[in-house]
């Protein structure tokens, strides 16, 4: 990804409230340069209001679905099965929360529609 794509990423932003904006750039800039992830392209839920990061990172070839938000925003089970159904295929039921700091900090959860075995 050249420096043109990356413009164009966050140029994406522009419209959206700014701490919409802040928190997509925070994180985008995050999984781009801290994660070096290869493909990173900035979607929405219209309905919902909701923006979202579609991306891959160079060690896995499948697209992950990132959703970011704050520390002081509360996560409704409802509203993040309906994200998942309608941002994953069937086989892949996983959005990675981007969970964001005051201090630019960002965690990254995986949340699964149902429940999952744990990994052996």
């Amino acid at each position: 990804m050249n420096w043109a794509d990356v413009e164009e990423s966050l140029h994406q932003l522009k419209g959206r409230s700014k701490r919409e904006g802040n928190l997509l750039e925070q994180v985008y800039l995050d999984l781009r340069h801290v994660k070096h992830w290869k493909t990173i392209r900035i979607c929405e839920l219209p309905e919902q209001h909701i923006s979202y990061i579609v991306g891959q990172s160079e060690e896995n070839a499948q697209e992950q679905i990132v959703l970011p938000i704050l520390t002081s925003q509360s996560v409704d089970p409802h509203l993040m099965h309906e994200v998942i159904t309608k941002t994953t295929t069937q086989g892949q039921r996983r959005v990675n929360l981007a969970v964001l700091e005051s201090d630019s900090t960002v965690a990254y959860y995986s949340v699964y529609d149902g429940l999952q075995p744990p990994k052996p």
